[in-house]
C-alpha cells in the first residue's frame, strides 16, 4: 500500500520505512556512521557540521543554554513537512542534497498544514524551534519535533501542491476550439496504440504530488481522445499503488528495476510490428551542471559515451523509487538498453516526452528512425514545476494541455495550438511549440529530435520546418 501521507504531523512518516537490513548492509552502515563521526569531531560540531556529514541542514543551530534547536528555511508539505534552504527545491526536478532540507514533525504543524494535499504557508520563509530527535531518523536524516513556528514571509501560493481530481472538472466553451471530450471519458480504443508512463520520485521526500498529476493528466488525455486503451497503457509509479484509489489511472507496476522491466515486457507481449508507442517520463533527473562544475545526481560515465559532451564525464539519470539496492538512478544508456529488445523487434513509431532535469542527455541514447524524442531540459539544464503552486510540471503540462485542447481545469488555453496548418488537429510539433512558448522556467531550454541526429533543436527555430529539418516529421505526426 502507499505510504500514508496524512500522518506527518503525528510523528510518523508512514509504514514500510524501517526495513530489515542485510548483515552486509548493516556492516556498511556501521562503517559509514563511524567514518562520519570522526569527520564530525574534526569539524568540532556536536550534531551538525559543515563537512560531508549527510545528516546536516545548513540553517540549524542550537539555542544557547537549552537542549533545543532553531532552524530557518522555506516551508513545504510536498509531499511531507520540511524546510528547504532554497526555494528552488520547491520546483526544480532534481533530488535535493542532504544538507538542503530538514524534516519536521509535531502538532504545531497542524496550524500550518490544512489537509493532506495543501498548506497555508507553502513557500513561506519560517523559523521553527524544537527538539532534535536523534532516535527518529528518516532516510538517515535527523527530524526536528516542532514546538513553535514563526512565519517571516508570505507564502508563494495560497494553497500549495495537491492531488488533482480530474474527473470532477468541467469544460468551458472557448472561441478558437470546440470542447474536447471530458477527461474521464473513453474514446474508441485502438489495438495499435500503446503507452508507458513512468515516475519514480527517488524517495518519499522527493516524490512530489505533481508527478502523479502529470501522469494522470497525460493518461486521461490519451484515453479520452486518442484511442489508448487502459490495458494498452502501462503505468509505472512509486511503490506501485495509486494516490487516489478511485482514479481511472490504475498503477500496474512499481518504479523499481523489476517493475520497469516487467512493464516493458508486458507491452512487448501485446504489440505488433509498426504499432505506436508513447512514452512519458516525469520526476527527478540527474546530471552535470557546468555553471557550478559539479554533478547533481549524475552518475559516472563508465561507458565513455559522454566524452564529447561533458568534462568530467557524467551520465544523465532518471529516478527509481526506493529500490532495494542503493542505486536510485537509471542511467541514460541503461534506459536505452532496457528498451532495445522491444524497439528492435517491434519497430514502433516511438513518441517520447521526458520532463526531468538534464533529460536532454537522453536524446542521443534514444534517437533512431521513426522516433520523436522531446525533452523539457537540455543535457546540462533544469526543468521546473508550474508556478505558483507546482501542482504540475510546467513543460509537460502545456504539452498535454495542447493535446487535450483545454487546461486541466477545463479553462481555455492561452492561445490556439492549432497553427501550422489550422486543420482541427494538434500535431506533435504543435504541442511542442505550445509547451515551449508557455513554459517560462528559468532555463527555457526544450529540445525535440525527429531526424535521428541525437542532438535536437533547442527551442523553436522555425514554426513550419522544411523537409530534412528538425520538426518536419513531427509536424505531420498526429496521435489521432
Amino acid at each position: 500500500m502507499k505510504e500514508n501521507r496524512k500522518s506527518f504531523g503525528k510523528f510518523t512518516f508512514g509504514r514500510n520505512l524501517a526495513k530489515q537490513k542485510s548483515p552486509q548492509h548493516t556492516s556498511t552502515i556501521y562503517f559509514m556512521k563511524t567514518l562520519l563521526y570522526f569527520f564530525a569531531l574534526l569539524c568540532s560540531f556536536v550534531f551538525f557540521g559543515g563537512c560531508s556529514e549527510p545528516m546536516t541542514y545548513s540553517s540549524i543551530k542550537k539555542i544557547p543554554g537549552i537542549e533545543k534547536y532553531e532552524a530557518q528555511g522555506y516551508f513545504t508539505n510536498d509531499p511531507i513537512p520540511m524546510l528547504v534552504n532554497d526555494p528552488k527545491w520547491l520546483s526544480i526536478n532534481t533530488p535535493m542534497p542532504d544538507n538542503a532540507y530538514l524534516l519536521l514533525v509535531g502538532s504545531p504543524l497542524d496550524s500550518v498544514v490544512i489537509t493532506q494535499d495543501s498548506t497555508r504557508y507553502y513557500g513561506a520563509f519560517v523559523t521553527v524551534r524544537g527538539i532534535l530527535d536523534k532516535d527518529k531518523a528518516f532516510m538517515k536524516k535527523k527530524v526536528l519535533t516542532v514546538e513553535t513556528i514563526e512565519v517571516n514571509s508570505s507564502s508563494t501560493s495560497n494553497r500549495g501542491p495537491y492531488i488533482v481530481n480530474h474527473c470532477t472538472l468541467t469544460q468551458l466553451p472557448c472561441a478558437f476550439s470546440p470542447a474536447p471530450p471530458p477527461l474521464c471519458s473513453i474514446s474508441t480504443p485502438s489495438d495499435h496504440k500503446f503507452a508507458l508512463l513512468f515516475s519514480g520520485g527517488k524517495s518519499l521526500k522527493d516524490a512530489k504530488f505533481r508527478y502523479w498529476n502529470d501522469l494522470e493528466f497525460m493518461y486521461l488525455t490519451l484515453r479520452s481522445q486518442y484511442g489508448f486503451a487502459d490495458n494498452n497503457m502501462a503505468v509505472v509509479y512509486m511503490d506501485g499503488s495509486e494516490e487516489t484509489p478511485a482514479s481511472p489511472m490504475q498503477v500496474g507496476y512499481s518504479a523499481s528495476p523489476l517493475g520497469l522491466d516487467s512493464a516493458i515486457a508486458y507491452l512487448k507481449s501485446r504489440m505488433t510490428t509498426g504499432d505506436t508507442l508513447f512514452v512519458f517520463v516525469t520526476n527527478h533527473g540527474g546530471g552535470f551542471d557546468p555553471t557550478y562544475a559539479t554533478p547533481l545526481s549524475g552518475s559516472t560515465d563508465n561507458g565513455l559515451d559522454e566524452a564529447d559532451f561533458s568534462t568530467p564525464m557524467f551520465d544523465e539519470n532518471i529516478c527509481y523509487y526506493k529500490p532495494a539496492s542503493s542505486d536510485h538512478f537509471i542511467k541514460d544508456d541503461v534506459w536505452k538498453t532496457k528498451w532495445n529488445t522491444l524497439l528492435n523487434s517491434k519497430n514502433p513509431l516511438l513518441i517520447a516526452v521526458y520532463e526531468p532535469c538534464f533529460s536532454g542527455g537522453f536524446l542521443r541514447d534514444m534517437s533512431g528512425p521513426n522516433r520523436v524524442n522531446i525533452t523539457a531540459a537540455s543535457e546540462n539544464g533544469y526543468s521546473y514545476g508550474l508556478q505558483p503552486d507546482n501542482v504540475y510540471d510546467a513543460f509537460s503540462y502545456f504539452f498535454t494541455a495542447a493535446l487535450h485542447g483545454r487546461n486541466a481545469d477545463g479553462t481555455c488555453l492561452k492561445s490556439d495550438p492549432d497553427i501550422a496548418p489550422q486543420d482541427g488537429k494538434i500535431s506533435i510539433w504543435e504541442a511542442y511549440l505550445y509547451a515551449h512558448a508557455n513554459d517560462h522556467g528559468a532555463d527555457h531550454s526544450h529540445f525535440l529530435d525527429d531526424i535521428c541526429d541525437g542532438v535536437g533543436v533547442g527551442g523553436v527555430m522555425m514554426i513550419s520546418p522544411s523537409s530534412g529539418m528538425q520538426g518536419f516529421f513531427s509536424k505531420g505526426l498526429f496521435l489521432k
